[in-house]
C-alpha cells in the first residue's frame, strides 16, 4: 500500500504494482512493514540452483544487506546492525530473481543496471538506494526479527525477515 502523508511517501508492505505507480526516480520512500535481507548466496540458490527460498518475498521488500544479529532465547534474536551491500554484486541474478521470486521492492548500496532495469520494467518492481554507514540507524528501526533461515551460509548471508 502507498500512503502519501505530509509529503511522504510511505509503502507498506505487501505492496503491488499499482502501489508503485506514483513513485519516480529521485522520490524519498519509506517503508513500513516486513522486510528480508537477500544477499548473493540467496540470490545464487534461487537462480542457478533452482532452490525455492524460506520464505516468501512475494509483494514485499528486500534488503541487499548482511545482518548482524545476537541470539536470545526461544530461538528468538535481536538485530544489531544491518549495513547495505553493494548491490551491483546481485545485478546479474536480479531480473531472475524478481521473476522468480514476486519480489517488489529492492534496496541496497549504490546503483544497479539492465537486468534490474529490466525486471523493474517487466514485472512492476521498484530498486532504493539505502545510504551507507547507516547499518546501525536501520537496526534501530527493527521491531522484531520474525524469522532467521539459511543460518548455514553465516550470519551476513543469513536470510533475517524483520518488522
Amino acid at each position: 500500500m502507498l500512503e502519501i502523508k505530509d509529503g511522504k511517501k510511505i509503502l507498506t508492505t505487501p505492496v503491488s504494482a499499482e502501489d508503485l505507480k506514483d513513485i519516480h526516480a529521485g522520490d524519498i520512500i519509506y517503508l513500513n512493514g516486513s522486510m528480508t535481507t537477500c544477499r548473493d548466496v540467496a540470490h545464487r540458490r534461487l537462480v542457478e540452483e533452482g532452490r525455492e527460498l524460506p520464505v516468501d518475498v512475494k509483494d514485499a521488500a528486500i534488503f541487499h544487506a548482511g545482518p548482524i544479529i545476537r541470539p536470545l532465547e526461544n530461538d528468538k534474536f535481536e538485530m544489531v546492525s544491518v549495513g547495505p551491500t553493494t548491490s551491483m554484486r546481485m545485478e546479474k541474478f536480479e531480473y531472475e530473481f524478481v521473476k522468480e521470486s514476486g519480489v517488489r521492492v529492492i534496496i541496497g548500496k549504490g546503483g544497479m543496471k539492465e537486468n534490474t532495469e529490466r525486471a523493474c520494467k517487466e514485472f512492476g518492481a521498484i530498486h532504493c538506494v539505502f545510504p551507507a554507514g547507516n547499518a546501525v540507524v536501520a537496526a534501530t528501526e527493527v521491531e522484531e526479527i520474525v524469522d532467521a533461515q539459511w543460518r548455514d551460509l553465516g550470519m551476513p548471508e543469513t536470510l533475517c525477515t524483520a518488522a
